[in-house]
This record gives C-alpha cells, sequence and structure tokens, in this order.
C-alpha cells in the first residue's frame, strides 16, 4: 500500500532513504540532511513523481543520489535548491511551473532528459562541481537564456545543450577535451562560440567553434546575420547539425578537401538557397538538409557517383525535394 500522507524514509545500512510520498500537507518540502542520527542519503525513483502539493524544495548536501522521475510532473514546483548529488534521467521532468534551480557545488552530474519540458526556466547556473550533463537535459527548456559550461566539465556530451533556442554566447574553457556529436545542435540563436586561448583541442574563427587543427566545423553560430557562409581551407569534415538553425543563410560553400558531411549539418535552415559540394567530398548524410527551405539547390563537383550511394544518387532530395546539379569545376553541367 502507498503512502497517505508525508514522506516514508527506508532505513538501508546506515543511511536513510525517501522511498515514496504521499499527500504533503506543506507546500514547502525541505528534507533535513539526517534523520534519527542517520544521514538521509537518496531520493528513490519515482519517490516524488506526480505530487501536485509541493511548491518549493529543499535537498541537503546528505544526499547523493535523486533517482530517476524522483518529481516528475510535479507541476507545483516552482522552485527548486540541490545542494549536492547525481540528478537521475527525467527526475524533474515535465515540471511546467519550474522557473527557479539552484545547483549547489556538490552537484555533479544531470542525468538524460532531467529537466526537459520544463518551459519557464530562464536561467541557469551549473556549478564546478559538475562533471556530467547528459544528453537533452534542459530539452524543451525554451525560455532559457543563460546557461555555463563550467570548468569541471571536460567533455560536453551528445546534445547536451540541444536547441537552446534563446541562449547567445557560449564559452569552452580551457579543460574542455572533447566535444561530442551535436553538443550544440539548434542553438539557433548563438551570436559566438569563444574558446579560451589555451584550450589544445578547439579553437573559434570568426565566432564559429572548430577543432584546434581547423579540420572539423563543429559549430556555426547560427544567430548570426551573414546570408553567405564560405567554410574555411582546411576543413575535412563538417559535423552533425553543424550550421542546423540558420534562419539567415542563404549559400555555403564548401571548399575541396572536405571529405564528410554529417546528419542534419545544414537542418531547419529556411533561407537556404544553395550548397556547394566538392568532389572530395566521399561520405554525406542523406538527411543533411533536414526540414529546411524546400527549394535548395546543391551544385555537385563530380562526374561519376561516389562508391556505396545510391543509385539514383542524381535525383537524391535529402528528404528536402531540392535539385541536384553535377558540375566540373569551372564547366557546365555533365550529361
Amino acid at each position: 500500500m502507498g503512502k497517505l500522507f508525508g514522506v516514508s524514509y527506508a532505513l538501508r545500512g546506515n543511511a536513510y532513504h525517501i522511498a515514496e510520498s504521499g499527500l504533503i500537507q506543506w507546500f514547502n518540502l525541505k528534507i533535513p540532511p539526517t534523520k534519527n542520527g542517520y544521514p538521509v542519503v537518496a531520493i528513490d525513483e519515482m519517490a516524488f513523481i506526480s505530487n501536485t502539493d509541493i511548491c518549493s524544495l529543499t535537498l541537503p548536501s546528505s544526499i547523493r543520489t535523486i533517482g530517476k522521475y524522483a518529481f516528475q510532473k510535479c507541476t507545483a514546483l516552482r522552485t527548486a535548491v540541490i545542494e549536492a548529488g547525481d540528478i537521475g534521467d527525467r527526475a524533474f521532468m515535465e515540471c511546467k511551473n519550474l522557473h527557479t534551480v539552484v545547483l549547489g557545488e556538490g552537484v555533479t552530474s544531470i542525468g538524460k532528459e532531467a529537466f526537459k519540458g520544463c518551459k519557464k526556466l530562464k536561467s541557469v547556473t551549473l556549478p564546478n562541481s559538475l562533471t556530467s550533463l547528459a544528453q537533452g537535459a534542459f530539452f524543451e527548456c525554451p525560455n532559457i537564456e543563460y546557461i555555463n559550461i563550467p570548468t569541471s566539465m571536460t567533455v560536453i556530451e551528445n546534445n547536451s545543450f540541444f536547441y537552446f533556442k534563446n541562449v547567445r554566447r557560449f564559452h569552452i574553457h580551457k579543460w574542455v577535451s572533447r566535444i561530442e556529436d551535436g553538443a550544440f545542435a539548434y542553438c539557433n540563436s548563438v551570436e559566438q562560440y569563444t574558446v579560451d586561448e589555451e584550450n589544445p583541442f578547439f579553437k573559434a574563427i570568426n565566432g564559429d567553434l572548430y577543432t584546434k587543427d581547423g579540420s572539423t566545423l563543429i559549430a556555426y553560430a547560427s544567430g548570426k546575420k551573414d546570408t553567405e557562409f564560405l567554410v574555411p581551407e582546411g576543413v575535412l569534415h563538417i559535423g552533425m547539425a553543424a550550421c542546423a538553425g540558420s534562419a539567415s543563410l542563404k549559400s555555403i560553400e564548401l571548399p575541396e578537401g572536405v571529405i564528410s558531411i554529417k546528419f542534419e549539418a545544414f537542418g531547419l535552415c529556411p533561407s537556404l538557397e544553395s550548397v556547394t559540394i566538392p568532389r572530395s567530398v566521399t561520405d554525406v548524410d542523406r538527411s543533411i538538409c533536414w526540414q529546411s527551405n524546400k527549394n535548395v539547390t546543391f551544385f555537385w563537383y563530380f562526374s561519376e557517383r561516389p562508391e556505396g550511394w545510391d543509385e539514383s544518387w542524381n535525383d537524391l532530395d535529402f528528404d528536402n525535394k531540392a535539385s541536384v546539379v553535377r558540375k566540373k569545376m569551372g564547366k557546365s553541367v555533365l550529361d
């Protein structure tokens, strides 16, 4: 039988876990650091799921883990102070009225979609104790205008900052050593990426983010108003969703030497009219222009179909009903 009133504590070994909750008879829930002389160390999975009584929450530094779905759909929750611990997958998902989250210096990880759908969040300061921000942790939080990359985070995981539609700047500090595919996908208001000069792995060129050697375009600053993007010489790879979300770009030209173009590299670019692809390209994803302008023209500068491509490569629409024009460099259309 479930808990009818209050909070249920379970003593496991030498520490207490919060196992479940019933009707909360107070609006401001503050979990104590100890109970009966033992520390309170965990909020179990689904402990407070769909609880509509809690308006504010304070978790002490004794907490080491907040389980999956622990506070999911706590729709009355407006503020949460979390001093420490690992925040589990979807722990605060769909807390639609949550507008303030304070994360203490003891918070070490935030799980997948932990705050997904918290539509009233506007600003999040990640603590310097944080080492892991999982995929989509703040997905569908459209009003966030500020979020930082803490110095403790050395790896920016796949889709960590996916679709932060109102954030204008990201700074890559000197200790970031790896940025995974799509880390900044569809951040369509970013006007500038900056990188600490002492970072040995990454650099910024004209506000866009590249690997240090310039071989991979990681993220174009899609909030810029430029209509044309000439990718610099020396770039070999166009990363996943690298230019995705630009409202202004009309043309993108890749230099000779580019080898690969990843998934949705030019996705959701409504003004895009042309993409020039050199003969050096041998690996390209079919959905490079997902949901972009329906009238994009691809200029392909090679005469033979690359091995492994679809037999109808000259009619590929890349999910876009685009026209495909095959050319030799400086000469007319083949055939």
